[in-house]
């Protein structure tokens, strides 16, 4: 490949990275493709182009994975030191980039002469490239894709809720592949790819009303569908954190300090975040720090709390990362959630004992008998996992997070990672139709409508380091959207029978002795 072609390759990579948060920018999530594209059909057709198309996707995709994920190496050294850290890190961008030149390999097999087939090849590989990582256990990675640039946009992100992220996303490095493949050989079947992703983005944002959001003093709506919430923020970093004995003393500091803020009975529920003491060497259930503090404030505000806490499994097993309650009278109301989804390296070490995957949960009950589900943390990258509780009948979503760990990286990062989280909680509340509510240790709390807009809350504030968002919200409708029934199933399907067809097109063109395996 040219100096020019890799050049081409690292300006996507760079314009993808500068299309997502923090500070996402629509109008590069179309564009961004081309350069790759153009790249790509300045290659030789075949199999003597295949190494050079997989180093083209690999810049590309490591650019945007470095220049996306720039905070990892800061995150990770409180947990794993410097060299842990950046062999992690290293690691991530790596995986990213290999995937990458393999989803750009196979575009460039597939289309073979002709440059129109380029675009939507390049298209299908850019789904399951967001695709597969959800689907490895234990090293799965998932991040943002091209449709996270539309979150200051939510209206335009309407296909979501019938194909999922990956519909978005593929339409939109179609038009992009497809400009860049116009300038390698002008046809006006590029301008009607083009103008067809457009059209159908536009057909996702006319879609049906969904149900509304209530916040504030507005409490219209059946009986029991209103609740007031509260939501809780805790800003720690990382020198907290990685004390034990300070992270043991957070959960009572946490709970007088909402003794403060909140009146008894003001609010229908309460909701803390992931755990900020981890794994304390509690004896059971019930015995954390978090738990005892959850207690004595749930008797004392006579609301119910949701918490985090590290608790060991069943039956002296490994430790698990829970979402439980605690009702309005003090008592234990069992585990509403276990993370099933662990951060590699972090959390999930195979052998070495910690934190282990928790099982499958079924959503739990609010007051006034709304069905709510939880996803912890780092499962809210998974989108599966809330289409899952979605079919369950869950009608809203809380996602505790606990983003303390996230300290500045070279590149003083740690914004644009606590801004990235934010917009996986837009991407789950369009895609589900359901409000999403986060609370967290070290970031912002608050909460998205069905439509992917900010809620508006009360923020109250002690002296110290806690926060409280108190409103109300209105659960979403009982229908789940094509999405959460398929799972998202149907567009992966697609892709995959497309690429399917596309190879067994190569084959058949080699074996009738078309030069290289192109296609005619």
């Amino acid at each position: 490949m040219s100096r020019a072609g890799l050049l081409l390759a690292a300006l996507s990579g760079a314009l993808l990275a500068l299309s997502l948060p923090p500070h996402p920018v629509a109008l590069l999530a179309p564009l961004w493709a081309a350069p790759l594209a153009l790249a790509l059909a300045r290659l030789p057709a075949g199999g003597a182009g295949g190494p050079h198309a997989f180093l083209a996707g690999a810049v590309c995709g490591g650019v945007e994975a470095v220049l996306l994920l720039h905070w990892a190496p800061g995150a990770a050294t409180p947990l794993l030191g410097p060299i842990g850290a950046w062999g992690a890190a290293g690691a991530l961008w790596g995986s990213r980039a290999a995937m990458a030149g393999l989803a750009t390999w196979a575009a460039h097999r597939v289309a073979a002469r002709s440059a129109f087939a380029l675009a939507p090849a390049l298209a299908l590989g850019w789904i399951l490239l967001g695709w597969i990582p959800t689907l490895l256990p234990g090293i799965g990675f998932p991040w943002l894709g091209p449709e996270a640039a539309l979150v200051d946009r939510p209206e335009l992100l309407g296909l979501v809720r019938w194909g999922g992220g990956g519909a978005v996303a593929g339409l939109l490095v179609l038009m992009g592949a497809s400009l860049g493949a116009m300038i390698a050989e002008p046809d006006r079947r590029h301008l009607l790819a083009c103008a067809l992703a457009l059209v159908l983005l536009g057909a996702g944002a006319v879609r049906a009303p969904v149900a509304s959001t209530a916040t504030g003093t507005e409490a219209a709506g059946e009986a029991g569908e209103v609740l007031r919430v509260a939501l809780v923020a805790l800003e720690v970093g990382p020198e907290s954190l990685v004390d034990r004995e300070a992270r043991r003393r957070l959960p009572g500091e946490l709970g007088h300090a909402l003794e403060e803020l909140l009146e008894p009975g003001e609010v229908d529920l309460l909701i803390w975040p992931e755990s900020p003491a981890g794994p304390t060497g509690a004896a059971g259930p019930g015995s954390s720090p978090e738990a005892l503090a959850a207690r004595a404030l749930a008797l004392t505000l006579e609301t119910p709390v949701y918490f985090g806490a590290v608790e060991p499994g069943a039956e002296g097993g490994s430790l698990r990362n829970r979402f439980l309650r605690v009702d309005g009278e003090g008592q234990g109301s069992g585990v509403m959630h276990e993370k099933r989804r662990l951060v590699p390296g972090v959390e999930w070490r195979p052998g070495r004992g910690g934190v282990g995957p928790g099982t499958a949960r079924e959503p739990f009950e609010l007051r006034g008998g709304v069905p709510a589900g939880a996803l912890i943390c780092f499962e809210a990258l998974f989108a599966g996992e809330g289409a899952r509780l979605r079919r369950k009948g869950a009608r809203l979503l809380i996602l505790p997070a606990n983003e303390g760990w996230l300290r500045r990286g070279p590149l003083e990062g740690v914004g644009a990672a606590r801004a990235q989280f934010e917009a996986v909680a837009v991407l789950r509340a369009v895609e589900l139709a359901v409000p999403v509510l986060r609370s967290s240790v070290g970031g912002e709390a608050g909460g998205f409508g069905p439509d992917g807009r900010r809620l508006e809350w009360e923020s109250r504030r002690t002296s110290g380091r806690t926060a409280v968002l108190v409103g109300s919200v209105r659960a979403g409708a009982d229908e789940a959207t094509p999405f959460a029934r398929g799972g998202g199933l149907a567009l992966h399907l697609s892709a995959l029978l497309l690429l399917i067809v596309f190879f067994g097109r190569a084959l058949r063109g080699r074996r009738a002795g078309t030069p290289g395996g192109q296609l005619g």
